[in-house]
């Protein structure tokens, strides 16, 4: 079960330790039961971090990288930028040992600043990265990144190199499932050839060796 939408954490944490034991009453017996949420961070404190920990929530931070680059466009109502607040969930999740990733908005600002928003999830042992590249969608009607393949290219070829220079220490949400997908058609043709069936298994076993 995942959690998103305007912010998960704007509900009290009783809210959820109350859904997750009736999910897990409902559903306990029959398969095996993960949860996780999608948030901003900046309502974490050590209650939310005791109920992610109690009920092994998996957490997806939404940070865009350094403050210059995430207070663009990750603001209060007021126009203050969250950086700040971002960064004090973070502290608190490392703290309390709570297993999270993050999830990026790549902008037009944030093309050129590859290696710098790399740096920053470095320093922040951060493992796991997913990048949401700024598409038109919905209301959204204009991307920032229209007409900038170029660009669009050498940023995603720079994460590229960090995620291999890594030795898998750092994975990158896109390539490592590009990769997966590769691993299993690869696996696929060899079987196919061999007269035999691929074993979908095949894919992600690659993939924790990438």
């Amino acid at each position: 079960h995942r959690t998103a939408g305007p912010e998960p954490l704007a509900l009290p944490p009783a809210y959820y330790d109350e859904g997750f034991g009736i999910i897990g009453e409902v559903l306990g017996s029959m398969c095996e039961v993960s949860q996780s949420v999608q948030t901003n961070a900046t309502l974490i404190d050590d209650r939310w971090c005791e109920l992610f920990s109690r009920h092994r929530v998996r957490v997806g931070v939404s940070i865009d990288g350094p403050a210059a680059i995430h207070d663009r466009h990750r603001r209060t109502r007021s126009g203050r930028g969250t950086h700040a607040q971002a960064m004090r969930g973070l502290a608190l999740l490392r703290r309390h040992r709570v297993s999270h990733h993050t999830i990026s908005v790549v902008t037009a600002e944030a093309l050129d600043h590859a290696d710098a928003i790399h740096a920053f999830f470095r320093d922040q042992d951060i493992h796991e990265v997913g990048f949401n590249f700024d598409e038109a969608e919905g209301s959204h009607q204009a991307s920032s990144i229209a007409h900038r393949e170029d660009e669009h290219r050498s940023f995603i070829e720079r994460m590229l190199d960090h995620m291999i220079a890594s030795g898998g220490a750092y994975q990158v949400r896109e390539l490592a499932s590009a990769f997966s997908l590769i691993a299993l058609a690869r696996r696929a043709g060899e079987v196919a050839l061999a007269g035999g069936l691929p074993d979908p298994r095949v894919g992600q076993r690659q993939l924790a060796v990438v």
